[in-house]
């Protein structure tokens, strides 16, 4: 899968219905260096922040998908800026050893 993520220069997730709460996809990429394009569906709203490090769009919406899809195309300074934020906010949001201190000293305060 890394090898693929390598391969393209961002990720579309087009996903309709209640969706997951957090795609790994979506980490995935991000973690890669990927702008991504996805659509707004369960909490890919806490993962991106629209137009920073990503773009989210309605669900079903092909239209805005497409123009997304250009305007990363057409500005290759941009859509390079909008990976390396991706990039940053996947060390930040989703590394497994920061969430899990995070958690063990939430758990701690909440004991005492």
């Amino acid at each position: 899968m890394l090898d693929l993520l390598r391969s393209v220069d961002a990720l579309a997730l087009s996903s309709i219905g209640q969706g997951e709460a957090a795609p790994v996809t979506v980490m995935e990429a991000m973690a890669c260096g990927l702008p991504v394009i996805c659509s707004r569906i369960g909490g890919t709203g806490d993962m991106i922040r629209d137009g920073v490090d990503g773009f989210l769009v309605p669900q079903g919406d092909v239209a805005a998908i497409v123009d997304r899809l250009r305007r990363l195309q057409s500005d290759p300074e941009f859509a390079g800026a909008m990976g390396q934020a991706a990039r940053q906010s996947a060390l930040v949001s989703f590394d497994h050893q920061t969430n899990a201190r995070l958690l063990l000293s939430r758990i701690a305060e909440a004991q005492k």
